[in-house]
């Protein structure tokens, strides 16, 4: 027996095996599985021919749903998913079915991110230790064991830091990597930059990073803001610094060669993002997670402007008018990233706003639709194959214009792109 199933559940599972080429040269119809989720299938039309095809995905060696068996020149779309029912049974039924299909090239070893490594829980992240052992978190630990397998990454410190000191981080560096793979780009796992993101038509590099907690320095004095004017002047002076910290420390950052990010065998002449996420501090009663409020410091860091809202003539307008720093508890900080020496090497500053252990649940779900991905975009290494930017002086308008070479003066100009998914 087969049974139709959601986009989204198949994407989940699927999430490594398409490739970004493919995409441009077929369209899927329907998802399907047997009764015990064995296997999946879908019905695809191929655009060359104008034909079907169904692709049916298998366990690998090592877990991963891929390619075993397909059939293609199929006149419609019925009969080719009656020969995917038809198929999906068979294969099931046989006696010789072990739930796998060797491929033959699977890695000796696949990144397992809720592997028992033996570390006692009072080493272990707290955040880590909730998504691993409650009841409620059954959801996120089914996504986390589908994308595992896919993970294959060159950085050996993955799953130690990510169940011990830097669980936000990588977090948010596995956030990237599904959310680009789910937009149809191909994305290789490397670990500096930490990946290498590609299509058909371009290809950039992606840096992660996080905003944390300050425990030490005039930043250890967290604000509690309450009315709309503090949280202007939190947003304006302590999370504009804050997020100044964590972009140029990935701006500034050497190997022991010296090289920057852009500068790395393999990552020399494409465009290279950094993304950023706002973790510097836990929700709890009293106050939101930061991620639900604190774009507004990033906003203002890398536009170097102050931006907000003022009533006029009854009616609420938007505003925007130029800084030259940021400025808390004594610390003193310049804006406008874009103006810093080797800012002109940064395509765009991306970043997006999950929140923690509630976006592993949500993963599967954001995977059946596009994601609206905002990049603030300023120099002349586009990320798109077009250069967009606006002037200093737009405010709402999200109309691009071509930009001529960034010098990385301070009359910079950015822009609020929305990056394409792949067709």
């Amino acid at each position: 027996m087969a049974k139709r199933i959601s986009r989204t559940l198949f994407d989940l599972h699927a999430i490594g095996t398409r490739r970004a080429l493919v995409r441009q040269y077929s369209t899927e119809c329907s998802w399907w599985s047997d009764l015990d989720d064995l296997v999946f299938g879908t019905v695809i039309l191929d655009h060359t021919d104008q034909d079907y095809g169904w692709i049916l995905l298998v366990r690998d060696g090592v877990g991963r749903f891929r390619c075993a068996n397909l059939e293609t020149d199929i006149a419609t779309e019925r009969r080719a998913t009656a020969a995917l029912r038809i198929a999906i049974a068979e294969t099931v039924r046989d006696s010789a079915f072990t739930g796998f299909a060797l491929q033959g090239d699977e890695p000796s070893r696949i990144v397992d991110l809720l592997e028992d490594r033996g570390i006692p829980d009072e080493k272990l992240h707290r955040n880590y230790l909730i998504l691993r052992d409650e009841v409620s978190k059954a959801p996120s630990r089914k996504v986390i064991e589908a994308i595992s397998p896919w993970l294959v990454s060159s950085d050996p410190h993955l799953v130690k830091e990510f169940q011990e000191s830097q669980f936000d981080q990588r977090l948010w560096e596995i956030y990237l990597w599904a959310m680009f793979r789910d937009q149809g780009y191909d994305v290789e796992h490397a670990e500096a930059p930490d990946l290498k993101v590609s299509s058909p038509w371009f290809r950039f590099s992606v840096e992660a990073t996080t905003v944390a907690p300050s425990t030490s320095g005039p930043l250890a004095d967290h604000p509690k803001p309450t009315t709309p004017a503090d949280i202007s002047e939190f947003l304006h002076g302590y999370m504009a610094i804050k997020f100044g910290s964590a972009l140029t420390s990935k701006l500034n950052k050497t190997d022991a060669q010296g090289r920057h990010y852009w500068e790395k065998p393999g990552f020399e002449d494409i465009p290279f993002v950094i993304a950023v996420a706002d973790f510097h501090h836990d929700s709890d009663f009293e106050r939101l997670g930061p991620m639900t409020y604190s774009q507004g410091g990033l906003y203002a860091y890398i536009f170097g402007r102050r931006m907000g809202t003022i009533e006029k003539n009854g009616k609420l307008v938007g505003y925007s008018e130029p800084i030259e720093q940021h400025t808390y508890n004594g610390k003193v900080v310049p804006t406008g990233f874009f103006r810093l020496p080797k800012a002109e090497n940064v395509s765009a500053v991306f970043s997006r706003t999950p929140r923690r252990l509630q976006n592993l649940i949500a993963l599967a779900c954001l995977l059946a639709s596009p994601l609206p991905i905002t990049a603030i975009s300023a120099s002349d290494r586009p990320l798109i194959q077009t250069r967009m930017r606006l002037s200093e002086s737009h405010s709402a308008s999200t109309s691009p214009t071509p930009a001529t070479k960034n010098s990385g003066a301070t009359n910079y100009k950015c822009s609020i792109i929305r990056m394409p998914s792949v067709p």
